[in-house]
């Protein structure tokens, strides 16, 4: 279900539940928390919770490409209310860049029209961002015509793109990586509605 608009208790709640399950199921080498606004609300609580397993979420990873990819170090972060609201973006850019600029937006309905609305004003002038973290796992999907909207010059940083770069690093230097180069399995959880899932 969308996390973007529900409390932060409610969120910290389902993500550790979501998380208790996945780890009941088996040996868990590392938890990625794949979702911007769990992450924000959640990992403290994830790590408090599972101290003997990596935990891992998106806004780290997506900070650390933004501070990278930003000239000016004005960045534009997209995402849900509750990862604005939440500061995590903002402050784990100002970790890396104390002199950055973040302005936050939220989401509004996935339409290119809607999407100028939100976005264009900010991208108008000279005074703009240089780089937009698309802070939101369905973000990525709307990159294209994000790109058209806001122009040429703007680097788009896909926060999901970059923690699997992470996860990647962090299995190669721990010497995690399954060895015997058998592909593992697949299982799916749903937490409502698995028919409906199964055919997206």
């Amino acid at each position: 279900l969308p996390y973007g608009t529900k409390g932060r208790d409610t969120i910290i709640r389902y993500t550790l539940n979501a998380a208790h399950r996945l780890v009941s199921v088996g040996a868990v080498k590392m938890l990625v928390i794949a979702c911007n606004t769990a992450t924000s609300c959640a990992l403290p609580s994830l790590r408090k919770d599972f101290p003997d397993i990596p935990v891992l979420g998106v806004v780290e990873p997506g900070a650390r490409a933004a501070v990278r990819a930003t000239r000016t170090g004005y960045i534009a972060v997209l995402a849900t209310e509750a990862t604005i609201k939440g500061g995590a973006y903002q402050e784990a850019i100002f970790r890396l860049r104390p002199d950055a600029r973040v302005v936050g937006l939220v989401e509004g309905e996935i339409a290119e029209a809607v999407e100028r609305l939100y976005v264009s004003g900010l991208f108008e002038g000279s005074d703009r961002p240089d780089t937009v973290v698309l802070g939101c796992t369905h973000y990525p999907l709307l990159r294209k015509s994000l790109a058209r909207v806001i122009g040429r010059g703007v680097s788009l940083v896909d926060s999901a793109e970059v923690t699997a770069e992470s996860v990647e690093e962090y299995l190669t230097g721990k010497n995690l990586k399954n060895p015997s180069g058998v592909p593992g399995e697949t299982h799916f959880m749903a937490t409502d509605n698995a028919q409906r899932f199964a055919r997206t």
